[in-house]
């Protein structure tokens, strides 16, 4: 990651962290990246980054948050662990269609 880019990511905790402290304050993702001039995917990676350092950014349908809450953070790992285990079974199918089709599918 560039040093721009980690300065962004730490401007993004710190706007959570003053601004952003429960679930009936979160942002959601198009205003957060609207305010860093940034696409929301670009912004989903810098709240991926942020988790992968420890930083306990939540999220729900109205948006992120920084919680040091243990039910938002329980809550939130609920739904990353739904996420994964839907890409889990994602990967398995589209490995057996691979392997079915013959396209090496155990290779990835």
């Amino acid at each position: 990651m560039l040093k721009t880019e980690r300065k962004l990511g730490k401007k993004i905790e710190s706007y959570l962290k003053k601004n952003c402290s429960s679930e009936p304050d979160a942002v959601s993702a198009r205003a957060l990246s609207a305010r860093f001039g940034i696409k929301e995917r670009d912004l989903r990676n810098y709240i991926h980054d942020l988790r992968q350092k420890g930083c306990p950014v939540c999220s729900s349908c109205k948006g992120y948050w920084y919680s040091t809450n243990p039910e938002d953070i329980k809550k939130t790992l609920k739904t990353l662990i739904g996420w994964k285990k839907g890409l889990d079974e994602a990967v398995k199918a589209l490995r057996r269609v691979a392997k079915d089709n013959r396209c090496g599918g155990n290779e990835v």
